[in-house]
């Protein structure tokens, strides 16, 4: 039987990088759902109704937030703006849906896909991206740890049912927050995304590496510019390249920005922030190849967007990425500068290599592609504990 489902994302923001492209990836992936999927959402409607007007099952809501809650998240922010400087006090999230739009839209389920829920007392799934703060908390401040484990905590504890996108998380909420493993669905993103797919070959140009990311700190960028200057000093087939980098810059990009600057190399590393999908699609269509040199990843994005475009890409041996790019030849470790230089040398221009991370690509397409969302979701939807807590 159909049920009604509402997805839960109220401030997705583009500047959330890979969370946002997760929410609508699964969006467009849920467009053959047998449920009807009701988004409540504030910041993005304009994007979303453009994106899934069109589509039958999915329905956009442009409810505005009451006085009560539009007073609450004034009042967070001012809170979240003095924590900026007293660092104990806690992130105060506050998160609810109007009881009224559960029972006009006769909702079942609250699906919640960025790693926030509502408070209401009302069964709810949510998908917990990572515990990077467990694993690299020196990029987090102790009030943002403590925080993110009070959320993670309480919604593994109060979710009917908990998604992840890879093993490695699973692993992670069983072994640091109890979470029963038969609570935790894995469920991988591939390409749902129809706007994604095989370039043609590539315009002669301007030669470039792509890295698309925020620049949070354990992207890695800054390792990552000081390989690129390195493989430019050794190898003089190297010296018309540039590196360009897209995504949210974070506060962090002042660190980044200061490196630049003090290496000189504001000439041929380029920042160009938050694109729009059309110039991203064409910076993928007309990269040499794509790098990714993330310290820690859930999963990435860029690199399964490169395979599926067959971009010739090369990535760390982090997390999930050694089994998303499934072959030891175009990995590499995160902190080594050398290892990662002669990596960026072999894939921007070393033919025989660059074909055959094509080939590897072409045979990596079908896994990332054939993944029906719409159907493992649908039978998380289903199943007979997804309606309680």
């Amino acid at each position: 039987m159909a049920k009604n489902i509402l997805y839960y994302i109220p401030e997705l923001s583009r500047n959330s990088g890979g969370v946002f492209q997760y929410a609508v990836s699964v969006l467009e992936g849920m467009r053959s759902s047998k449920n009807k999927i009701y988004v409540y959402n504030h910041t993005e409607t304009e994007f979303l109704s453009s994106r899934f007007g069109d589509t039958a099952n999915i329905f956009i809501l442009n409810h505005r937030l009451g006085k009560l809650n539009r007073f609450a998240n004034k009042f967070r922010r001012i809170l979240n703006l003095i924590r900026q400087e007293v660092n104990w006090i806690p992130e105060f999230e506050i998160q609810s849906v109007a009881g009224s739009i559960l029972k006009k839209y006769n909702i079942d389920l609250i699906h919640s896909p960025t790693q926030n829920y509502p408070l209401n007392d009302f069964p709810f799934i949510f998908t917990l991206h990572d515990v990077q703060e467990l694993h690299m908390p020196e990029y987090f401040t102790p009030a943002e740890r403590e925080n993110r484990a009070r959320n993670n905590r309480i919604g593994c504890e109060e979710a009917a049912r908990v998604i992840v996108s890879y093993n490695h998380v699973k692993a992670d909420l069983v072994h640091f927050f109890g979470v029963a493993p038969d609570k935790v669905d894995v469920v991988t993103i591939g390409k749902p995304d129809p706007d994604i797919d095989v370039r043609e070959t590539p315009l002669e140009g301007e030669k470039f590496l792509l890295y698309p990311a925020a620049t949070w700190p354990h992207k890695n960028h800054v390792t990552l510019i000081e390989a690129f200057l390195k493989a430019r000093n050794l190898h003089p087939d190297l010296s018309e390249f540039k590196l360009i980098c897209t995504g949210h810059k974070t506060d962090h990009f002042n660190i980044i920005e200061e490196f630049i600057r003090k290496n000189n190399a504001m000439g041929f590393v380029e920042f160009r922030g938050v694109v729009s999908d059309q110039e991203l699609k064409q910076l993928y269509h007309t990269t040499t190849a794509v790098v990714v040199p993330t310290k820690y990843e859930a999963g990435s994005f860029p690199l399964m967007e490169a395979i599926v475009q067959q971009v010739p890409v090369i990535c760390s041996n982090v997390t999930s990425l050694p089994e998303t790019i499934d072959h030891e030849a175009f990995v590499f470790d995160p902190d080594s500068i050398p290892e990662m230089s002669e990596k960026i040398f072999s894939i921007a221009c070393d033919l025989e290599y660059r074909k055959l991370n094509l080939i590897n690509s072409k045979r990596l397409y079908s896994t990332l592609t054939g993944f029906n969302i719409a159907q493992a979701f649908d039978e998380i939807y289903g199943s007979e504990n997804s309606g309680q807590k």
